[in-house]
């Protein structure tokens, strides 16, 4: 297991934690320093950072195997890598979103033009970015582990966890 620098959750000028949801968050000052923010003020800026911070952290839950599900949760909130891999993939679905409205997909209509149901679970899948989508395969950078791995994480994992969910670093 690749050794992993455990931390509490903190804000910077990148990132805040936002306690109510669980969820990191890229600052709006992030944004406007790093993107060409085309929204209209900063309080529809606000909604845009909580939805992307909502669609990668649902795109990330569905396709943890259940059983990681608290691992990842701890590695992504509770890990200075978790928190680097997270800058690094909110900030390309963002960017997504900025450019195209990325994150609306999920607001479409379930169903298409011909009157035909969407399958509701690829819409899902679509609503994260391709270049966020490589970002996430290529969570064992930051980790040792694929996070999407679909069979239960090595016993240190759960362990490593233990561990660490209740101290006070």
């Amino acid at each position: 297991m690749r050794s992993l620098q455990i931390i509490n959750h903190y804000d910077d000028e990148n990132l805040k934690f936002n306690e109510k949801t669980g969820r990191y968050e890229l600052t709006p000052q992030y944004c406007k320093d790093n993107f060409d923010a085309t929204y209209k003020n900063d309080g529809v800026l606000a909604r845009r950072i909580k939805l992307n911070s909502q669609v990668v952290y649902n795109y990330i839950a569905l396709h943890v195997a259940t059983v990681n599900k608290p691992v990842v949760a701890f590695l992504l909130n509770r890990t200075q890598e978790g928190r680097d891999f997270l800058l690094e993939l909110l900030s390309a679905q963002i960017y997504a979103d900025i450019q195209t409205g990325y994150n609306d997909l999920l607001f479409q209509p379930a169903i298409n033009f011909n009157g035909q149901d969407k399958d509701r679970r690829q819409i899902r899948i679509n609503a994260l970015c391709v270049a966020a989508e490589q970002i996430l395969e290529e969570s064992d950078n930051y980790f040792g582990v694929r996070i999407t791995y679909q069979a239960q994480f090595p016993y240190p994992y759960f362990v490593f966890m233990r561990n660490y969910s209740n101290d006070s670093h």
